[in-house]
């Protein structure tokens, strides 16, 4: 129930922020805008977000500032229907087994300490980074505690289905090396496994 509740909230924070209140001048419908994110224009953060993005986005010096929400808010919002169709599908995959391993709200936490761990470690590492958007370091952090169980027990790799495995793998492949948010990865990862210590 968390993992679909979190793509519902995840599904709605979507439709606000790209057709309730995209950036100004930007078309709503417009088919790169809303499957990638990309914008008719160049991209400015700092004039083309619309009203909600540019309250929640990643700013490491607003949270310096003390705007410490936005060490959660980026969490929700993503570049693109297929940024949110890659990281709510991945979530679902590896969802459903976590909670069921651990409970509805120690998942939860994990989820929310992946994703702040990692938007945390964002903050320090580029003190003047202005965007980040995303779940995935969140669904990293249940893809690392993911790991470690199965480490402990591989015989639990069979409660995922062919598809489910085939398409983590190359999730999580496509994410963790290739892609420029290799740190939010990694950090949401590593914290995964380091709650593995505490939790399992």
């Amino acid at each position: 129930m968390i993992t679909y509740g979190i793509i519902a909230i995840l599904a709605v924070i979507f439709v606000l922020d790209y057709l309730a209140f995209p950036p100004k001048g930007e078309k709503r419908l417009h088919w790169r805008y809303l499957l990638l994110g990309q914008h008719a224009k160049q991209f400015d953060i700092k004039k083309d977000c619309g009203p909600l993005r540019t309250a929640m986005h990643m700013n490491s010096k607003a949270v310096r500032a003390g705007q410490v929400w936005r060490l959660f808010t980026p969490l929700l919002f993503h570049g693109g229907l297929w940024h949110l169709a890659t990281n709510c599908a991945a979530l679902w995959g590896v969802g459903g087994f976590v909670e069921r391993q651990l409970g509805p709200w120690r998942y939860l936490l994990v989820l929310c300490c992946g994703g702040i761990f990692s938007l945390l470690l964002a903050t320090i590492w580029f003190p003047k980074a202005e965007s980040g958007i995303g779940a995935s370091s969140a669904v990293y952090g249940a893809i690392g505690i993911t790991t470690a169980m199965l480490l402990r027990e591989p015989q639990l790799f069979q409660s995922f289905s062919l598809p489910v495995q085939i398409y983590l793998l190359c999730y999580i492949g496509s994410n963790l090396f290739f892609e420029q948010s290799w740190l939010a990865h990694s950090s949401g990862f590593i914290c995964g496994i380091g709650l593995a210590f505490i939790m399992l």
